[in-house]
């Protein structure tokens, strides 16, 4: 639920006029804050040993981020938040090379099923367009691909190293990657001072809930050592998304249902429940 209430807030913060490279740095920058209190400060600065797991999550958590603000800023809430479910699918696969793990034939069917519930996700009234339509869906498959991966490196490194060293080193990578993006960032054009201080604020709102949905589900991973069924459960926000754009859409100048007709809304929703129906076979 939190992470469906900050992928509205950060969406209504971009179509305000707030950039994406802006947007990533603010969410990097709250989630290592958040991060930092399971930090131990009676050892820092020292890394952990190995150092190399925090690097390399710190690298998978900025890409998965990247592309989640850039797919959140192109698409609508609706369509795009379920097809970050298909991760669990992503978790299951990447388990099997990188832990061992055998891949169940249930796996295959769930991803089948995740497919045509994509399909069903891009259902509009509009003129379709590839960049417009697929563009989305394609960056959040690859930001879903690469929290998959930063899972899986959690689970396994977490019990060795010790979740405190390492993913708050991990956060303070990925928060100094994206500085980066600043570096070359080219001069926009400055919204109206009301619609910035407006932009302002759910960018705010959005960088919190998704600190937030953060420490929620990576915390559970590292402790309790279920990549898996963690994200079986965090898979449920396609459809928490659709209720909030639903619900409080509004609230937020989201207005992508409710202008819509009637068979649009009732298409995402049966996608969002086959990617869900999917995750749960990709479990099971």
């Amino acid at each position: 639920m939190a992470y469906a209430f900050a992928a509205v807030a950060l969406n209504a913060s971009s179509n305000r006029g707030f950039g994406q490279r802006r947007t990533i740095v603010a969410c990097n920058v709250c989630v290592m804050l958040a991060f930092s209190s399971f930090y131990d400060w009676s050892t820092f600065p020292q890394w952990a040993d190995p150092w190399w797991p925090s690097v390399v999550l710190g690298g998978l958590f900025m890409a998965g981020q990247a592309f989640t603000v850039v797919a959140l800023s192109r698409g609508e809430v609706s369509s795009v938040a379920p097809v970050f479910g298909v991760k669990v699918i992503f978790v299951a696969v990447l388990a099997s090379t990188m832990l061992g793990e055998p891949i169940a034939p249930s796996i295959w069917f769930a991803a089948f099923l995740s497919t045509v519930g994509i399909a069903c996700l891009q259902t509009t009234d509009q003129p379709w367009h590839p960049r417009r339509n697929l563009s989305p869906m394609a960056l959040a498959g690859m930001a879903a691909l690469s929290f998959a991966a930063f899972d899986l490196v959690n689970q396994r490194w977490s019990p060795v190293i010790g979740f405190g060293r390492l993913v708050p080193p991990a956060m303070a990578v990925a928060a100094l990657l994206s500085l980066l993006l600043l570096i070359h960032e080219p001069v926009a054009k400055v919204p109206a001072r009301k619609s910035m201080r407006s932009a302002i604020f759910f960018l705010t709102v959005g960088a919190v809930f998704f600190a937030l949905q953060g420490v929620l589900l990576i915390r559970a991973i590292g402790v309790y050592g279920d990549a898996t069924g963690a994200n079986i459960v965090y898979g449920t926000r396609g459809l928490w998304g659709i209720v909030m754009v639903c619900l409080f859409g509004t609230w937020f100048g989201n207005r992508e249902l409710s202008a819509r007709a009637p068979q649009v809304l009732w298409a995402r929703i049966f996608g969002a429940v086959l990617v869900t129906i999917a995750m749960v076979l990709a479990f099971v």
